[in-house]
């Protein structure tokens, strides 16, 4: 019985191996790059800022000429130092602290294969941007005109709709890794108090491994 199930573990190992050897997935791993102005109105912010973005894509069609994939990717912007200052009437000041910014957009992307090595592809996607800020609102005292008083503070995450197009170029170093670069531009929705929507252009490198 014992060699039975062997011969059956043996003879059934390629068909186990042959989606891991499909590399019919991938992930990849990106640095970005982006400069985002805020408009709040009277105070406007333009800052530069790094981030990082994982994406996983599921292939769902191959041709001779190029892959169908569903992606989806997950592009984090972190805060820069420093504060922004805003004057929302007389005497009334709010101290905006730089926030984080998250954008989640699955969608599709396509990879035209150039040479057997090199591929130019198109990606475009929609979901939802999340924006996380905190603002504390001071108002001058009766008494003490010179010492400000704490009258609110609002902190946590927003959410607003978001989509994003972007381009690249992807150089197979082996059979397992990529080296990849694109251009990605997101675009959001206003959100009230958060800032009116508009694209935000970044520039992203990295690595992507198949399997």
């Amino acid at each position: 019985m014992g060699d039975v199930r062997k011969i059956l573990q043996i003879a059934l190992l390629p068909a186990l191996l042959t989606p891991l050897c499909a590399q019919n997935s991938d992930v990849s791993l990106l640095l970005n790059f982006t400069r985002i102005r805020w408009d709040f109105g009277v105070f406007q912010r333009t800052e530069t800022r790094i981030g990082v973005q994982g994406s996983y894509a599921r292939q769902l069609l191959e041709q001779r000429s190029g892959r169908l994939y569903l992606e989806v990717p997950a592009s984090l912007f972190a805060p820069p130092t420093g504060e922004g200052i805003r004057f929302d009437g007389p005497g009334i000041i709010s101290i905006a602290r730089p926030f984080s910014i998250v954008f989640v957009t699955p969608g599709l992307r396509y990879h035209y294969n150039v040479t057997p090595r090199v591929a130019l592809y198109a990606a475009l996607g929609g979901g939802i941007a999340l924006r996380q800020q905190e603002r504390i609102t001071l108002l001058p005292r009766p008494d003490r005109p010179n010492v400000p008083e704490l009258v609110g503070l609002q902190k946590g995450w927003k959410g607003s709709p978001a989509m994003d197009v972007a381009g690249g170029v992807a150089f197979r170093l082996t059979r397992l890794l990529s080296l990849r670069g694109e251009f990605r531009t997101f675009r959001t929705t206003s959100v009230p108090g958060y800032g009116s929507g508009r694209n935000y252009p970044s520039l992203h490198g990295g690595m992507g491994f198949h399997f």
